[in-house]
């Protein structure tokens, strides 16, 4: 599949963990803020200089996302550090669109389990957990399959534009 044919049934809602879902690492083994974005190297960097880097499709997935008509994008995340999280998304920006921050409807970044994160994410945006694709690095959080969530394991190379349009594709076609 290729960006040319998307499925026509899409998600209502896809969920993204942080840490080594779309950028390497954990934001909360950084040494913090204050972060900035480096224009030289096109990376968010924590106080010291550290990047915080995106793996190499989520800006262009981001985008993608934003040419689905009426899918919205959340963020759940275990990160203990939910305020660097957040700076780190509003720093990295896709040119006319915003920056990742300001493309997600719901954020739900503390240090508790994803079923309580996809519970209020659904409290938030009345959209049925079937409606929801989630996609993270942990097979901990498979607990969210009960609650109707589809949920895609990613592995050690984060959140690529294959594995996206592939998921998308089996979303639809188990729909």
């Amino acid at each position: 599949m290729t960006k040319n044919n998307i499925p026509s049934k899409l998600p209502r809602l896809i969920v993204f963990d942080l840490d080594d879902t779309l950028w390497k690492y954990e934001v909360d083994c950084t040494y913090g803020p204050p972060f900035k974005f480096d224009r030289k190297n096109k990376v968010v960097v924590d106080c010291k200089g550290n990047p915080v880097e995106l793996f190499k499709d989520v800006l262009e997935i981001f985008a993608l996302i934003q040419t689905f008509p009426g899918t919205q994008i959340a963020i759940a995340s275990r990160t203990t550090t939910p305020d660097w999280a957040a700076q780190v998304l509003k720093l990295y920006t896709v040119n006319e669109l915003g920056s990742l921050h300001s493309m997600c409807s719901a954020f739900e970044m503390y240090d508790q389990s994803k079923t309580k994160h996809f519970r209020r994410i659904h409290q938030k945006t009345h959209i049925d957990y079937k409606d929801m694709l989630f996609f993270d690095d942990n097979p901990m959080n498979l607990c969210v399959e009960p609650l109707g969530v589809s949920v895609v394991m990613l592995d050690y190379d984060g959140m690529t534009m294959e594995v996206f349009l592939k998921s998308l594709q089996l979303y639809a076609e188990n729909r």
